[in-house]
This record gives structure tokens, C-alpha cells and sequence, in this order.
């Protein structure tokens, strides 16, 4: 995995623990990372130290329709501090974990492209 990592020009990945590879990827490379509704910031806050440039892109749709509260929002940390959020962390683990479909208009958005 570690030369793996070292290979890479450019990392585009859902959120999740696959991501502490970065820490020996090379520092000229991009990582993207994808989420549907901002849930989580850890790797965002840790990647912009690794690499050149760590995008976070969110509002992606999960390839299956999740039917929890928390898809309105498309900011999870919001929502978690709400009433209705507090009871909200089996609907953020659906969604830190959904298949995604990439939407190309919203990764060149983020990307600045």
C-alpha cells in the first residue's frame, strides 16, 4: 500500500480510513475526498498538512436512497447539534458509509475548474 500510495498523482475517495495512506503519499499530489453531506472533517483538517492540496467535495448523491432526517441538511456537524440530530448518529454512519454517485458539476465546482 505504501508504494501504491507513492505513485499516485492524484487521490479521488469517498471518506474513510483508506485515507491514512496519504501519510505516505508525496507531497506534490492532490487528494480529493467525496462525501454526500459534510460529516466528517478529520482527514480534511490532516490532509492539508500531508499534501499539496486536499479538496473536500460535498453534496454527492449516495447511489441508494437514504431516508433519514439528516440528507436535508447536507451539513452533518449542524445537524448534530440539533434536538432532532442528537439522536443522529446511525443516520451519519449511513451516510459516511453510502456508495456514491460523483456529480461532475459539484467536483469541478470544489475543484475550481
Amino acid at each position: 500500500q505504501v508504494a501504491l500510495f507513492r505513485s499516485f498523482g492524484v487521490v479521488i475517495s469517498i471518506h474513510g480510513s483508506h485515507l491514512t495512506g496519504l501519510l505516505f503519499a508525496p507531497p506534490h499530489i492532490v487528494a480529493v475526498e467525496v462525501q454526500s453531506v459534510l460529516s466528517d472533517l478529520t482527514f480534511f483538517k490532516n490532509g492539508q498538512c500531508l499534501v499539496r492540496r486536499y479538496v473536500l467535495s460535498v453534496g454527492h448523491t449516495p447511489q441508494h436512497p437514504l431516508t433519514c432526517d439528516i440528507s436535508r441538511s447536507r451539513n452533518v456537524i449542524e445537524f448534530e447539534r440539533s434536538k432532532e440530530g442528537a439522536r443522529s448518529m446511525r443516520c451519519r454512519l449511513k451516510h459516511k458509509n453510502a456508495n456514491l454517485v460523483v456529480n461532475a458539476t459539484i467536483l469541478r465546482r470544489d475543484l475550481g475548474l
